[in-house]
């Protein structure tokens, strides 16, 4: 993505109910603002169709929806979307999973409310 895209296009994060989606989801966004990347943020729990939704409606280049889907509630993750609407494949998701094992060390911003998300 170029980074101009990234600044108008940006993500879409949604998040489900289950143990520390809305906190997950809400630093992630952080993370994604502080990188300036447009960020949309649902403002509440939402199902996961809604993201991929988004990705199309808005145009968006990628979504993320923070639950467990089918594992057990004390369990969570993501659910990437690519900026198609579906969800990513290879050779995406290897290079995506290659991304976050480089970058293992949050940066301190993550951790600061960022302004800026547009809430969904």
């Amino acid at each position: 993505f170029t980074k101009e895209d990234l600044a108008s296009k940006g993500i879409i994060i949604g998040f489900d109910a289950r143990h520390n989606s809305t906190r997950f989801a809400r630093l992630s966004a952080n993370v994604f603002l502080s990188l300036g990347i447009r960020t949309r943020l649902f403002r509440q729990i939402c199902p996961t169709p809604f993201v991929p939704f988004g990705v199309l409606h808005f145009p968006a280049l990628a979504g993320v929806m923070v639950t467990a889907s089918h594992n057990p509630k004390q369990d969570n993750g993501y659910k990437v979307y690519w900026r198609n609407g579906a969800q990513i494949i290879p050779p995406n998701d290897s290079e995506i999973a290659t991304q976050i094992l480089a970058h293992q060390q949050p940066s301190d911003a993550a951790w600061v409310e960022q302004a800026g998300a547009g809430p969904l």
